[in-house]
């Protein structure tokens, strides 16, 4: 007898034990599949509802669509509901209803297309209905191949969108809505992005031709400093306004023609000021007396010299820092 009541207890703790495992083994895959499908915005309604509740809705409740934030307006379509005729009532009732074809909507203005940009992802939420057994997203129409149909199609054009709720006890309902998807810039985007490409044209066409137009004007100030042969002094007009790239291609090809004339020097000097420039070929210049600023070591602008590995062209920002902008260092 004792062991018998041994195998009854035995075959007790098994089935319990076979249920806890199936609850946690449900709930385990629903939390998992919800963990998977996270980047669906229809996740809340469909493994979050409270499945096998009754919805108190007299029809069938409408989805919540959005698109990049923007609440997207949703036709209810044929639907077939069971429902309480009163709140307290046991006895329930089904209803039914045929909707015309999501196009006819379009033709009629039921359904209103939403503006919104190309690959956008559409957000679906159910709102945490009661009861929710299915849910499914289609482009119509339902043979257009799309990879994830929560994502609106990069293509310009109205696009309709059909939505299927399945409830676990109380039927099954349609729903609509259309997409008028736009160029991926707004105006204000666009303008500013053919501003900027238009000034990066102009920039290219400038720099072509100062590289490979007509020599650049300068005047050769001397081609000894301090008595000093091969450190040749120049100066140069730059436009106070110009872009530094610009400003930086013309001293390169300043510098790339005395290379080519005076193949003898060993050290170039490019001035903005005349008078100055002559005050530093003589030898007379202060670097202490004159006042230091930005526009260059007192309006020396450039500074190149040549050595074993070649040819070194610098950009005076001040009389402390210089910047190497020769071929393959410049920093735009």
């Amino acid at each position: 007898m004792k062991r018998q009541w041994i195998i009854a207890f035995s075959v007790v703790a098994v089935f319990c034990y076979w249920i806890v495992y199936e609850i946690g083994l449900h709930n385990g895959l629903a939390q998992s599949t919800a963990e998977e499908k996270g980047d669906k915005g229809y996740q809340a309604g469909l493994y979050e509802g409270r499945f096998g509740e009754f919805s108190d809705a007299v029809l069938p409740p409408l989805p919540v669509i959005r698109i990049a934030g923007k609440a997207i307006p949703v036709v209810r379509g044929s639907y077939t509901w069971t429902r309480k005729p009163e709140k307290d009532v046991d006895s329930v009732e089904t209803v039914s209803a045929d909707a015309v074809s999501p196009e006819e909507m379009l033709k009629q203005r039921l359904l209103q297309p939403e503006p919104v940009q190309g690959h956008s992802r559409i957000e679906l939420d159910t709102n945490n209905q009661s009861g929710i057994s299915s849910v499914e997203l289609t482009l119509l129409p339902s043979d257009n191949f799309v990879d994830d149909p929560y994502f609106v199609p990069k293509q310009n054009g109205i696009y309709l969108y059909k939505v299927t709720i399945g409830w676990a006890r109380q039927g099954q309902a349609q729903y609509f809505f259309a997409v008028d998807v736009k160029d991926g810039e707004n105006p204000a985007q666009k303008q500013s992005a053919s501003a900027g490409q238009t000034d990066a044209r102009a920039l290219l066409v400038k720099s072509q031709n100062l590289m490979f137009g007509q020599d650049i004007p300068v005047s050769i100030i001397a081609t000894e400093v301090e008595g000093k042969e091969g450190h040749l002094v120049v100066s140069l007009t730059l436009d106070p306004g110009e872009d530094d790239f610009v400003k930086k291609v013309v001293l390169l090809r300043v510098i790339n023609q005395l290379v080519r004339d005076y193949p003898a020097a060993e050290r170039f000097s490019v001035w903005g000021d005349e008078g100055l420039a002559r005050t530093y070929a003589s030898g007379e210049y202060d670097h202490e007396a004159t006042v230091e600023g930005w526009p260059g070591l007192d309006q020396r602008i450039a500074y190149a010299y040549r050595d074993v590995q070649g040819l070194h062209v610098l950009h005076v920002l001040s009389r402390h820092d210089m910047e190497d902008i020769s071929f393959g260092t410049a920093k735009h």
